[in-house]
């Protein structure tokens, strides 16, 4: 019985050395796997680290490039702004040119008859100074402006010719050569009445504007067109001006010697 009772003590105890075995084993396979698992989060965390590292780099590198673009256009703007103002200046400068050759000054010379004569008192003022004569025709104001070109014509000369008698194309190129090399020359058209002995009045200013467009440094004062608006410029001749006429004749001779 006791080796019965012995035999079933050795027989009971073996079960339980194998499950130590066992119980060891289990542990060694959760260590290792606890192992692993602490291996594989350093790798991820190293993995992750170095990929954090990458994208700070690239969002350094990205944002050096968008500083390094912002100044290229701050700098391109800058560049940009620079050439406009001496762009700018320039054209203000050639402007102030322009605008410096465009306002002439008033006054000059006027070769004339009776009716720019009857002027004087308005254009004096102005800076005008007159070789005028009543009953004055063509070929003696032709004659006028020659002497007076030989003794050194003005800047400025204004004509005012054919109210006693018209004249030929040919008599204004005549005109023109002597005062053709004059900054201005003005011609003035003539204005008459509605009457059969000025029939050539329409003539005579169509020959003064067609002829006058073929210089570049002469200008029409069409007193013809103007008083054709005011007929209370003359007296009751039609021919000769009063004081009305007088501001009358003196500004449009004046817009016409002034103009660009």
């Amino acid at each position: 019985m006791a080796v019965l009772l012995g035999t079933a003590l050795v027989m009971s105890s073996t079960p339980s050395a194998s499950a130590g075995d066992e119980a060891a084993h289990t542990t060694t396979a959760t260590d290792l796997t606890a192992a692993e698992t602490t291996l594989d989060n350093v790798r991820y965390k190293a993995m992750y680290w170095r990929h954090q590292e990458v994208l700070a780099k690239a969002e350094a590198e990205r944002r050096a490039q968008l500083r390094a673009e912002r100044k290229a256009r701050e700098r391109a703007r800058k560049r940009a702004a620079e050439r406009k103002e001496r762009r700018e200046a320039r054209q203000a400068q050639k402007e102030a040119r322009r605008l410096a050759r465009l306002v002439r000054p008033a006054g000059g010379l006027i070769v004339g008859d009776s009716v720019s004569l009857g002027a004087e008192q308005c254009l004096a003022p102005m800076g005008y100074w007159l070789d005028s004569e009543v009953g004055r025709q063509f070929p003696a104001g032709l004659q006028r402006l020659r002497a007076q070109a030989a003794q050194g014509l003005p800047k400025t000369v204004v004509i005012h010719l054919g109210t006693n008698g018209p004249f030929t194309s040919s008599g204004f190129q005549e005109a023109m050569s002597l005062v053709s090399n004059r900054d201005r020359v003005v011609w003035v058209t003539i204005a008459l009445p509605e009457q059969p002995r000025y029939q050539f009045r329409d003539a005579m200013n169509d020959l003064i504007r067609q002829q006058s467009a073929g210089y570049e440094n002469v200008r029409v004062a069409d007193f013809a067109a103007a008083a054709a608006q005011h007929p209370e410029w003359f007296y009751q001749d039609g021919v000769h001006i009063n004081s009305a006429g007088c501001a009358g004749f003196a500004s449009v001779v004046n817009e016409a010697v002034t103009a660009p």
